[in-house]
Order: C-alpha cells, then structure tokens, then sequence
C-alpha cells in the first residue's frame, strides 16, 4: 500500500480545485459564446431593410423623412454667418498709410436733408492695393510755340 503525504495530498486537492474552476469558466465560456450568436443575429436583423436585402418596402421601420427647407435652392449669406467669431486683420498704422481721404457730406444722400454733426467716430476703411511696379514714372508735354 503507497501511503499519500501530506505535501501530496494537498498538490491534489489544489487540482480538484483548477479541475473544479475549469469547469466552470467553460460553461461560461460556452452561455457567452450562445448570447454573442444571439446578438450578432438580432444586429444583422437591424441592419437589414428594403434597400440592402430582398425584404419588401413595406418591412421597413417607418421613419419621419427629412425635412426640406422652404427654397432648397437658397444659398447662405455672403461673410460670416451667425455665430461665427470675427477674424478682422489690425488696421494700418497712422504712419504706414499713403494717403487720407476725408469724405464730408453736404446732404443726406437718401432724401436730401440736412446733417447733424455726431460724437460718433467716422467709420475707417483701409484699403491695400498691390501694385505691378512700386515706382510711377509719369510723361508731360508741352506742346512748344512758335516765336
């Protein structure tokens, strides 16, 4: 008669229980890969509607359509659209600047009437303008007289 040790014993017991434990993780492993099976059936189910199977129209879920605007047409806006942040360049420096030209209106434009003079700050507007040659070479004649 063999005679198991205590050392033995315990080796054994310890591999009842990863024999116990495997057991397990596969009847798990197995309830998982049905569910994922499941899934992946009901995914494809979804997936599917008139346009990409041979299911009829009239399967389809019903979903509201989309919605048109009054002139599909229509273009947005010129320039910034609402919402949007400036980005606006810094203007020139008083020293940079070329030349000044200072409008003065003697009459409204619109009707005519007379203007007021405001504390309002006159509206700037600086204007670059890239030119081919930066020197002007300008030709006069005169015409000569006979004496």
């Amino acid at each position: 008669m063999s005679k198991v040790t205590t050392h033995e014993q315990e080796l054994l017991t310890i591999i009842a229980g990863l024999q116990t434990h495997n057991a397990k993780l596969q009847t798990e492993n197995a309830q998982m890969q049905k569910r994922l099976a499941e899934l992946e059936t009901q995914l494809a189910k979804l997936g599917k509607n008139s346009s990409t199977s041979s299911k009829p129209p009239s399967s389809d879920i019903v979903k509201p359509p989309k919605t048109l605007k009054a002139n599909s047409n229509e273009k947005r806006k010129q320039g910034g659209q609402p919402g949007h942040p400036k980005h606006e360049r810094p203007p020139f420096k008083s020293e940079e600047v070329d030349s000044i030209t200072d409008y003065i209106l003697d009459a409204c434009p619109d009707c005519g009437g007379s203007l007021c003079s405001s504390d309002k700050a006159p509206k700037v507007i600086q204007q670059v303008e890239i030119i081919e040659k930066p020197v002007r070479i300008a030709e006069q004649k005169r015409l000569s007289l006979l004496v």
